[in-house]
């Protein structure tokens, strides 16, 4: 086996673990389908979109993945009546169109994979990506001539999102047509590389060479701006990715994390709402809305959130100890306690304080005493530890 070969085998083995720990996560599943579908593993990878799907029945991305791999499981009928039910949901949606020209084009339905295409450009006129694989769809039905001149226009449009000369100068007609679903896997395998020490530039050149202007790589772009601590770079980036990609829920939850940074608590609100709407299911999401509705002084909105959050995820720790913060600043004080009673993190160290607190505020002084004594035998120099035991003091 090759060092390649054994990478995939352990990167789509490491995804597998992910489903395993996290099963109600339709993202891990379509991210699972989408690597297995770059390995040409079309059942497994079609059984995976199937799991996403029965999670989440209106997830575009997984609807796409698993009509390719009917393609090659099924046949070309069954993979476009799985598009089919996308139609009514996504009718302004240019990756749809995009998703089916580059299907046809991959099954040798050259025809209909330029109309198609041809709709993407038409609905995303300023998208690089999809202007190159038009190209490659006139070139498929020899058009040359028209080929060029989207080869030209997908290079004009690079330049002017910010791709360097030299990498808009290496733009070529593509010869082979790639699922979609290949950039989400291989960006994020580029990240599970880079955790080992693999350098995962060359691979993200390699996809900006395949599809300019995608919006999972002006993600990526937005990270890095946002780590350079260029804040208006970062967001202007994220608000680029989601006009290129309907469904980029993550620059939604980023920018709204960005844009709660900088004091605008309404926008971060708007931002995080969305991405939450977009993913319902993602605890972090709910948590990290709780956090900011918490700073614009909505109290009882941000305990919605985080109940929300811990009845998608039971063991989240930090998102329980929030809550009990939240329900005891509302003088809830045996309801407060009580959810820290409820899980592992009733041994955190980070509960003790809250613990001691909440059993002062209910008189039961001798349960908070030994709680104060625990706290400052850790840490002597606690200083909520040292305001509680002088609050017991006074108690005496």
């Amino acid at each position: 086996m090759t060092r390649g070969a054994a990478r995939s085998h352990e990167w789509l083995d490491e995804l597998r673990r992910r489903v395993a720990d996290r099963p109600a996560y339709a993202d891990g599943w379509c991210l699972l389908g989408d690597a297995l579908l770059a390995e040409d593993c079309h059942l497994e990878a079609g059984r995976a979109y199937e799991s996403a799907l029965a999670l989440n029945a209106g997830y575009r991305d997984a609807v796409l993945g698993l009509a390719f791999a009917r393609a090659r499981t099924t046949g070309f009928h069954a993979a476009f009546a799985t598009f089919r039910r996308l139609f009514p949901l996504a009718a302004g949606d240019f990756m749809v169109p995009f998703a089916l020209g580059v299907l046809c084009l991959r099954e040798g339905w050259s025809g209909q994979g330029l109309d198609q295409l041809c709709r993407a450009r038409e609905l995303a006129p300023t998208v690089p990506f999809v202007a190159l694989h038009l190209a490659g769809a006139w070139r498929a039905a020899g058009r040359d001539a028209r080929a060029a001149q989207e080869l030209d226009a997908a290079r004009r449009l690079a330049g002017r999102s910010g791709m360097a000369d030299e990498a808009v100068a290496r733009l070529a007609i593509p010869e082979t047509f790639d699922p979609p679903g290949h950039v989400t896997a291989r960006i994020a395998c580029s990240h599970w590389l880079a955790q080992r020490g693999v350098e995962r530039g060359e691979v993200l050149d390699e996809i900006a060479l395949r599809f300019p202007g995608h919006g999972r790589l002006l993600l990526e772009q937005g990270r890095s701006a946002a780590l350079d601590g260029r804040v208006a770079a970062a967001l202007a980036v994220f608000r680029a990715a989601m006009d290129v990609d309907v469904d980029c829920h993550d620059a939604r939850f980023e920018a709204g994390l960005l844009t709660a940074e900088q004091g605008d608590l309404d926008a971060a609100v708007g931002l995080l709402q969305a991405a939450v709407t977009q993913r319902p299911t993602f605890p972090d999401y709910r948590y990290e809305l709780a956090l900011v509705l918490l700073e614009a002084g909505r109290a009882a909105d941000a305990e919605r959130e985080l109940r929300l959050a811990l009845t998608l995820e039971p063991g989240y720790g930090q998102c329980a100890l929030r809550l009990a913060e939240v329900v005891a600043e509302q003088a809830r004080m045996a309801e407060a306690l009580e959810i820290l009673d409820a899980g592992a993190w009733r041994d955190w160290p980070e509960s003790w304080s809250l613990r001691a607190e909440l059993l002062l505020g209910l008189q039961r002084v001798d349960e908070a005493r030994a709680v104060v004594d625990r706290v400052l035998a850790r840490d002597p120099e606690d200083l909520l530890g040292q305001e509680l035991r002088s609050k017991l003091v006074a108690e005496d």
